[in-house]
This record gives structure tokens, sequence and C-alpha cells, in this order.
């Protein structure tokens, strides 16, 4: 990628957000310049966001506080080294987890069969605990995730191993407070030979869940932290094929779920579902399923990605964005944004993406699932954040049919400038679009008061040198 200057892209984009949200480039890039690899750590210590830099050459690990208001640059602490342990990554797995007024840092180490995961914790004071605290052992660590609750008060880790002598998948969960002890422990039991099995775990205000989608029935397990109880579903029916993506419990008392509706599991899922949950019954007090019209018609060409992103709010409205995929050409790729409001209306739009064809069938479903998207919740609006990677267009229309994708001529490579869009919508579906060019951002870190940071990551040689600017889009 040829040298930009990334503070003239963003200070003046091809479009501003005057009706959507100000943009601002809150520190000079230079200050991290030619790091190896760079993380923004949304965190609550004294209203700062943190910085991990790792650095070429020294091999130093870095921790900085960074007032996102002012672009100011706090303290600085070295990384903590223990002994024989290291960074815990994992298939993407971040090693850092932010908690209220503290953040955590996740190390691993060989441990007989298996791993061992320990924990670091760095205060308000802005400096790290002197010890590791073990926090669980992993037999395999075939597959592994994790997610925190929107109060940052429970975090949980998801596990998917095969156990050889029983010939059975486990997919297990593990729920820790701030301080790294372990609330909840649970497991469901899987077909080794099942593929379409959809394994997710999920972390809300009071608790944290665990379900397994299968093809003969569903599981769902529910922990309540206040009650320190479980509730169990086993779903049957048509509730078969509800796969889980998110829960929440609204302030009037509810507890909402939402997530994939499979027609069939040949074909994947086709659509959307809304639950409430009544813990008293150990059944699913309402659903309400959707499958937009225009996909359906065309169930037998198409396959959804199994990967969605999901936002419950608190009127017990949910919106929810998944990956669509024609079978025939792998770059025929939209995004289905989907809402069901408070009133279980329902509408839908499709928003063509496009993609770098130079990524394999594997890396180009992990980019869009993973890293190319956000749905962030603010002031009582959703806002979807997306990478384009269309050269001299940018999404002017809100509302595709499906197959209304861009030409293959007009995908470039990952590593060109790409464009950032931003999507509003309220609970009627109707939307409002903003764009702006230049730069790669890395979505999903956010808080309620600055929604967006961005990593800005040129791909130069084998080390992958990196500039970090955080930008800020205050939303107006």
């Amino acid at each position: 990628m040829k040298s930009i200057n990334l503070l003239f892209i963003l200070l003046f984009a091809s479009k501003t957000f005057s009706q959507i949200a100000s943009l601002s480039n809150t520190i000079d890039p230079k200050e991290f310049d030619k790091v190896m690899d760079t993380q923004v750590i949304p965190s609550n210590i004294s209203g700062n966001y943190v910085i991990y830099a790792s650095r070429p050459g020294s091999y130093s690990q870095d921790l900085t506080l960074v007032n996102p208001e002012t672009g100011t640059i706090g303290k600085k602490i070295s990384l903590p080294e223990y002994d024989s342990y290291k960074l815990f990554y994992n298939e993407g797995f971040s090693p850092f987890v932010s908690f209220k007024n503290s953040f955590g840092i996740i190390y691993s180490k060989k441990s007989g069969k298996g791993i061992e995961l320990a924990a670091s914790t760095v205060n308000e004071s802005f400096l790290p605990s002197p010890k590791l605290k073990s926090i669980l052992y992993l037999p395999s660590s075939e597959y592994v995730v994790s997610e925190i609750s929107d109060d940052q008060s429970i975090f949980v880790i998801g596990t998917a191993r095969l156990d050889k002598e029983k010939k059975v998948k486990v997919y297990s969960i593990s729920a820790f407070d701030k301080d790294w002890n372990k609330v909840y422990s649970d497991s469901l039991i899987g077909d080794e030979e099942n593929k379409n099995e959809r394994f997710t775990i999920m972390a809300f205000n009071d608790g944290a869940a665990i379900s397994l989608a299968k093809q003969s029935s569903s599981q769902l397990k529910i922990y309540r932290a206040s009650a320190k109880v479980t509730s169990n579903y086993n779903l049957a029916g048509e509730n078969k094929l509800l796969s889980f993506s998110k829960i929440r419990n609204t302030s009037d008392g509810k507890l909402i779920a939402c997530g994939l509706y499979g027609i069939n599991y040949e074909e994947s899922y086709a659509g959307v579902f809304k639950a409430v949950l009544n813990e008293n019954e150990k059944n699913l007090k309402s659903v309400t399923t959707y499958v937009p019209e225009k996909y359906a018609e065309t169930i037998s060409k198409r396959l959804f990605i199994d990967n969605c992103n999901a936002l419950v709010m608190d009127d017990g409205s949910i919106y929810m964005v998944t990956y669509i995929k024609m079978k025939k050409d792998i770059s025929d790729f939209y995004f289905s944004l989907v809402g069901i409001n408070e009133k279980n209306e329902k509408w839908d739009r499709a928003i063509p993406v496009s993609a770098d064809m130079n990524l394999s069938k594997q890396e180009l479903s992990e980019d869009l699932a993973n890293n190319s998207i956000a749905l962030v919740e603010y002031n009582k609006a959703v806002y979807l954040f997306y990478n384009d990677y269309r050269i001299g267009e940018k999404a002017e229309k809100l509302d595709f049919k499906a197959g209304d994708m861009a030409p293959m001529s007009a995908v470039p490579t990952r590593n060109k400038e790409t464009h950032q869009n931003i999507i509003k919508t309220d609970n009627k579906g109707k939307l409002e679009l903003s764009s702006f060019e230049g730069v790669y951002a890395d979505y999903g870190k956010y808080s309620q008061s600055t929604i967006l940071f961005g990593v800005y990551k040129p791909v130069l040689g084998y080390f992958y040198p990196n500039k970090c600017a955080i930008f800020n889009f205050k939303l107006k």
C-alpha cells in the first residue's frame, strides 16, 4: 500500500457524517508506527482506552492509556512476563478482557496433554497484579470463543472438542466475574459426525448461556447470576430449528432471545427468530420467526453463511445481520439486515458487499463474519458499520434484491483502500447511509460514548508492521 496521510483522509473524507455522526482522529499514527501488532481495548479505567503494541526487534509488548476525547497519551507499562506463559491467542481469540474499572490479560502454557489458562488483572492505577491466577484447563484447544456481557460484569469462554474415546463432541462454557472467580460452568454433548451443529455461547447482564442447535433437536441452558440457578430448555418441533445468538434481560423483567431460524438443515438457516423465554415453565413463551420472502423464493439457490451479528434492544426489538452467498458463485455475497420490533412487525433489507477474491473460501467467510462488520446500539438507535472493498463505488442504495452484486472487475485486493459505510436504522426499517474513504477499520470495539475505534493496518512484508490510530464517531 502506498504511504498515505491518515489524518488527511479522515478529516477530508469524501462524505462527512453531517446527519449521522461526526468523525475525529484522536491520536497521531506516528505514536504507534512500525509495530508488529496493535489492539485497541475499550476500557473503563479512568475513562481511557488501552492500546496494546508489540514492537519488532526488542519484542517488547506495551500497554498505553489513551484519552479518547483529546488523544492524550497517558501512562504506559510493559506487559508483565511470567515464566513459561505467553499471551493466549486462538483463532482470533483476544487475550484482553475489559471489565468495569479494570481489564484482564489471559495467558496460557502447555500442561500435560492440554493447555492451562491463567489471568492477570490491570487495575485503576494501571498496575498489573504480580501473580497469575489459574482459571481454566483445556484438554484440547480445538475451538475457543469468548464473549463479555454488555455491562462488562460477566466474561464467558466457550470450547468445542472431540472426545475420541466416546466418539462425541463436547461443547463447554465457563463464566467468570471481574476477579476471575468461576461462577458457572456447563457442557452439552453433540454428535461426532454431524457437521450441521451450531454451538454458541452468550453473556448477558445477569448471567450466561450455552446453546447447541442440531438436526434432530436443540438445547439451551441459561445461568442466572443473581439467583444462582440454571434453566434447561430441550427444544422440539419447530423450536428445534432455532439457533441462538443473543440474549438480553430487559428493564421490564423479560428475557428476550434471538438467533437464526432454519427451514431445514440441508439448506442451512433461512431466517431469524425472536423469543420470550419463560424460565419458570422451562419453555419458550412465544416465538416469532421470519423468513424474508425474496430469500425464501430462492432457497434452493442460496445458502446462509453460518454467522451473524445480533442485538436485542431494551424495548424487545431485535436486529440481526447475516451473510448470504449464492451457491453458484462465491463472489455473490450480501448482507441481510433484518428487524423484528417490539410489536413483532418485521422488515428486511439486502445490502450488497464485495469481497477479496484473493482469499480462500474459509478466509473469505471468516473475514466477512469476524472483521468487517459491527452492529452497534447507541441512544435507542442501531448502527451498522461495514467495510466495502469496491474501488470508486459507495453503497448508495439501501434496498437491493437478492443477487444484486458488485461486478467481479470492481473487486480489489484487501490491502488497497476501502470504503467504510455506516447505516442507521430505526425499528420500522427506515435507513440512513454515510460513507467515507481511505482506511481499513477493525470493527467490533466500541463504547456507549464513542462507538468505533479503528486500527490502520497496511500489509508490508512478512512482519506486518502497523500504524495505529483511534478515530471516533460521535453520534448526534
